[in-house]
């Protein structure tokens, strides 16, 4: 991002965005339900586990490399269809600093304090 000044401009990177979650999925390029599939920008676990404490199953962190992986396969999918809860392209992707597994922290309010987790 560049801002115009008196004397130049000033260039800014951005490492974090804070927002709730249906924002940070929508932004994110993930699905934007929390009703099924693999809802959570974190990791892979599924809807049906969603309230099993993660102590007592196993499941996979998001990783950059098959983030990235999903996306393409998202984008060059015919009948834009959802593929590990990624429904495309984040719409920040080309900003420096930005991306959506490390970008989009959680969100407290909804996650802890509603009692969502």
């Amino acid at each position: 991002l560049a801002v115009q000044t008196f004397n130049g401009q000033l260039h800014f990177a951005f490492s974090v965005l804070a927002a709730d979650n249906l924002a940070s999925n929508e932004i994110g390029g993930f699905q934007r339900n929390f009703n099924s599939g693999q809802f959570c920008r974190s990791c892979h676990i599924s809807y049906q586990f969603k309230l099993t404490p993660l102590t007592d199953i196993s499941f996979l962190p998001r990783k950059v490399t098959t983030h990235n992986a999903y996306v393409q396969q998202v984008v060059n999918s015919s009948n834009a269809r959802i593929i590990a809860g990624v429904a495309g392209e984040s719409v920040l992707s080309n900003l420096i600093g930005f991306h959506s597994i490390k970008s989009l922290p959680n969100d407290v309010m909804h996650d802890f304090a509603e009692g969502a987790h």
